[in-house]
Parts: C-alpha cells; structure tokens; sequence
C-alpha cells in the first residue's frame, strides 16, 4: 500500500466516524449565506453603494455545543467583515446592543456597554427554537442599527444556514 493510498484510507475512516456521530455532538455552528439590503442615509453617506450586499455567514447560538453564553453573527465577503455578539444573552426582537466588530477601511471594535454601540432586533426567525439537534435551514430576518460604528446606519438582513 503506497502513502497517498494509506492517507486516502485514513481520510476516509476520519470521514465515516465523524459521520457516525450522534446529533448531540453537533458543532453548533450554522453556516451559509444571506444579504444586507436598505441602507439607510446615514449608511449611503459612510460610503455604502446602497446596493444588497451578499456575505457568507455564520451564525452561533448561545450555549450550544461549544458556543459562549451569547449569540453571534458573522458576516464576511471579498470587501469587509463583521461579526455581531450579544454577550450574556440571545437576539430578540427588541432593539439591543451588542459587541461590533469591523473590518473594512478601518479596524474598529465597540463593546456592547459602549454608549455608541451598534444594536440588532430580529423581525423573524425560523424556526424559532433552535438547539444542538437543529437540523435544515434556519432563516433569520433582521436589523442591525449603527452598522460599522457610523450613527443611524441602519440595514435589513436576511440569513439561511444550517448547522455544519
């Protein structure tokens, strides 16, 4: 048996055991895909185009499998970045704040105790009971307001991803 074929056969029993384990050893970690769209004036006046934005994104629950006691969003595409964490709790469909981070032009980051803190609200979320035994597509459907640390930027976001 050559080398490649002994990895190759390594690799592929990695594969069948990881594949073999039970739903409550899931990641909870939900990847895919979604876009921000309606930016408001301030966001045209920061220097968005004001066109929808495609990311990849990923989405991690609180205290699910090895995620924190907040829930996360991280957006990422060829131009920027941006992750949204409300430390301590989940999303809700009240207006927020919680931690930003940004990168794009500038590096910026602000606590969600910060007085200028970005804030986030879900408008929907399917299902809305999510655990580590969460299967299929997850939609949420949102704002984040003060989005990339420019005051009253506000955006509509709509996410699908599925646990990974």
């Amino acid at each position: 048996m050559t080398f490649r074929s002994s990895a190759a056969a390594a690799v592929s029993a990695l594969f069948l055991t990881l594949g073999a384990l039970p739903a409550d050893a899931q990641s909870g970690r939900f990847e895919g895909g979604g876009t921000l769209s309606n930016f408001t004036a301030p966001c045209l006046g920061g220097g968005w185009s004001g066109r929808p934005q495609t990311y990849v994104v990923r989405y991690h629950p609180a205290n699910i499998a090895w995620n924190t006691d907040g829930d996360t969003l991280t957006f990422l595409n060829d131009h920027h970045g941006f992750s949204v964490e409300r430390a301590g709790g989940s999303f809700s469909y009240a207006w927020q704040p919680v931690r930003h981070a940004f990168i794009g032009g500038p590096i910026s980051f602000r606590d969600q105790d910060n007085h200028e803190a970005a804030e986030i609200r879900l408008i929907s979320m399917w299902p809305s009971n999510i655990d580590e035994t969460t299967e299929g597509t997850i939609r949420i459907r949102g704002q984040i307001r003060h989005l990339g640390h420019l005051r009253w930027c506000r955006v509509d976001f709509d996410i699908l991803v599925q646990q990974s």
